[in-house]
Parts: C-alpha cells; structure tokens; sequence
C-alpha cells in the first residue's frame, strides 16, 4: 500500500480551499538577512526593471531598460554570462520592461516600445514575436506558467489590460490572438507594472500600490490588497509558494499564504523595482537609481505557516519523503522532522547527478512540510537529500531518497 497520501498544501485562496486548521499559527517574525556579497557584483545598469530566475540552470536575468537589452548573470556569483540586444539581421529591442522564463528554458521579453513580447530559446536564439499588433499600448509585465500540456503566457499592458496565449508544443508556437475572454480589463484608474502567474491564476501589481488577484475560467476578481507602500514593482514566488512584492520606495514584501494576511515587511532603501527568487530562495532585487542589484539570502523575513502531514508514517526525526508518489500535478512537498528549530535544505539532482533545484525552507520543531513547483521539472527520475541546519549548529543529513514525476 502506498503510505504517501497527497495533501493540498500550497496557496489555500488560490487553488484548492485548505483547511486552515491544518497550518500553525504564523510564527514569529525574525530580521530582514544581511546582504549577500556577489563575488562579481551586479552594477553598471542603466534603469533596470524586470527580473527573472531560470531555476534549471541557475541564471538570473535583468531587463536593462534604457540600455535596450536583456543581460543574464550567473545567480552563484553575479558574473556576466551573456547580453542580448541583437538577434537575427535586424532585430533589437526597444525598452524592456520585464522578463519571463518557462519550464524549458524559454526567454519571454516584454518590449514596451514594441508592444510585444519576443520569445528565445534556452540558447537566446530568436524564436518569435508574440502579441505584436494585437496590444493596443506597450507591455509592461509578462508570466508563463506549464501545466497539463499547455504553456500560458500571461502579458500586462500600461493600458490596463491582461491578455493570455497558449501553446500546446512546449512554446514553439503561441496562439496568435489572446484565448477567452479576450482580453480582460484590470482597471483604468492605475497603471500595472508586473504579473504573477501561479496556476491558474494571476497576480497584478499596480502604481497605486494595489495587488490584484484574477482566476480563471472568467478570470473574475477573487482578491485585493493595498499595502500602504506606493507605486509597486515585481511580484513573483518561490518554490515553497510564498509571494514577494517590492515596493518603490525600498520595501520587500513576503506573502506566506496568498495576499489576504498582513505581508511581513523588510526595509531595504533605495528604488527597488524588479525581482526574482532563485531556486535556493535568494532574492534578487534590482534598484532603477543605482544600476545595480541587491541580494538577499533566502532566509528573509519569517518562516512558512506549517500544514501537517496528514498521512500515514509520518517522517521520524532520521526519514523524510516527497508526496505523492509518484509526483505529478503543480506541486509536490517534501515532509521531515525537525529535532529543533533552524533550516531544512532540500537538493533535487536528476539522473546525470546535475543539480536540479536547491530549496531551503526555516521551520520549528516537529514534522513540517514545504511544498515546492512541479514545473521546472520534466518527467523522469529524480534524487534528493535533505539537510537539516539547527540554530544550535548542529547539521543532520538524512538518506537520500528518489521520486517520479510524472504529468
């Protein structure tokens, strides 16, 4: 008999209704992290404003506005691995205003000044121009999600409207007018900046500090938060499905379980913009003002709210395991014992022994879970070990395990 019994674990006012007794109550908040130093740090920017984190192989990428080119980094130490201005006989960007990276490696570049979304390869070679004469004003914003075949890119204009294509061949081609509704208005009384797509729903933040919630099939309002912080910047999510917005006026936002609760706050300073999450859960944060790009390590802010594992054989404090078995769907979640309280590091390698992803989740004493996407991972065998650091010092490595996913 299988004992991994899957539980919903992930947003509850997004996707599927959790019940609320099964978190513990939101545990004490604990300081903003210090600054990582980048061996190569991220500077000489010219307005830079959409980011984006390529878990697969450990890039993050910059939208370098008024320098009219998309620039990719090594997210370990900061050094440049490529510029993108030019591709093609005659292509170049305008200004990019945000950055967009799917399962398989794929680029989605949203150009304001072309009023289009320009689609690369995992190599950055050009393969399409997405939207082009269908947006009515410039983008301001794109998102890609995978799921159950379909690849949905998601692109937010400045004149307030969300539009959606899909792809049915793993993004080679995009449908070449936005599916039903088509598109859906967001409102006229504020400019959005930039969208989240989690499932089947989309984020939307705002230059009157508001974050929208829309989820489909109607794509009707479900939720609606003003933090009191300003014009916002980026939103995105790590892969433990937690929420972070940066604000303007240098303040990062993290959401533990969709946007309804009180967002705890880190003041950082200076004119942050775009952001992304690395897949061991540092953030990356661009500021427009300076040119450069401030990190965070992934310990910012507080640790995730704690579902229990509702299973039989529960984890004891020397075993863990990834439900369910095999793994399939939008998420899968690892489940462990903490002896005490510290950081559980959970690395996923594929079969070549390359490393796949490296979540890092802070928790409390007793059995915990952390949920983490499905989505950067293609079908097929997968290993992983967990690591727990105690705030004592004490390290406990446990057994290495394998999983199966599947679609």
């Amino acid at each position: 008999m299988n004992r991994f019994v899957f539980i919903c674990v992930f947003l509850s006012s997004v996707f599927c209704g959790l019940d609320e007794t099964a978190w513990a109550q939101t545990p004490t908040r604990t300081p903003c992290c210090q600054g990582l130093a980048l061996s190569a740090p991220i500077t000489n920017l010219n307005s830079p404003l959409g980011m984006a984190a390529n878990v697969g192989s450990g890039l993050v990428m910059v939208a370098d506005a008024n320098n009219h080119a998309l620039r990719v980094y090594d997210s370990t130490t900061g050094s440049p691995v490529t510029s993108l201005t030019n591709w093609g006989t005659s292509g170049s960007f305008g200004n990019i205003d945000d950055v967009a990276v799917d399962s398989d490696g794929h680029i989605y570049a949203a150009d304001f000044g072309y009023a289009a979304v320009f689609e690369f390869n995992s190599s950055y070679g050009y393969m399409a121009t997405i939207g082009l004469g269908t947006f009515t004003t410039g983008v301001r914003g794109v998102a890609v999600v995978s799921q159950s075949g379909i690849t949905s890119l998601y692109a937010v204009t400045g004149g307030g409207l969300v539009y959606r294509f899909d792809s049915t061949d793993g993004g080679n081609t995009y449908n070449p007018t936005p599916v039903s509704p088509s598109p859906f208005g967001y409102g006229a009384s504020s400019t959005p900046i930039a969208i989240l797509a989690l499932g089947n729903t989309v984020f939307v933040v705002d230059d009157a500090g508001t974050i929208m919630g829309l989820t489909g099939p109607s794509y009707t309002p479900i939720v609606e938060a003003t933090p009191g912080l300003g014009p916002l910047g980026s939103i995105r999510a790590d892969l433990a499905g937690n929420i972070y917005v940066t604000a303007e006026d240098g303040y990062l936002l993290k959401y533990l379980s969709g946007i309804n609760n009180a967002p705890a706050t880190c003041s950082l300073g200076n004119a942050l913009w775009g952001m992304a999450v690395a897949a061991n859960g540092n953030i990356f944060m661009d500021e427009t003002v300076t040119g450069s790009v401030t990190v965070l390590q992934g310990c910012v802010l507080e640790p995730t709210p704690t579902p229990f594992y509702g299973g039989a054989n529960p984890p004891t404090q020397d075993t863990c395991f990834i439900y369910p078995s095999p793994a399939r769907g939008d998420h899968a979640a690892v489940s462990y014992d903490m002896a005490e309280s510290g950081i559980m590091d959970l690395k996923i390698l594929n079969e070549n022994g390359e490393l796949a992803a490296d979540i890092t989740d802070r928790k409390v004493t007793g059995v915990q879970v952390t949920p983490f996407q499905l989505s950067p991972f293609s079908p097929g065998i997968y290993y992983y070990v967990v690591t727990l650091h105690y705030d004592s010092g004490r390290s406990e490595r446990l057994k290495t395990g394998k999983f199966v996913v599947t679609r």
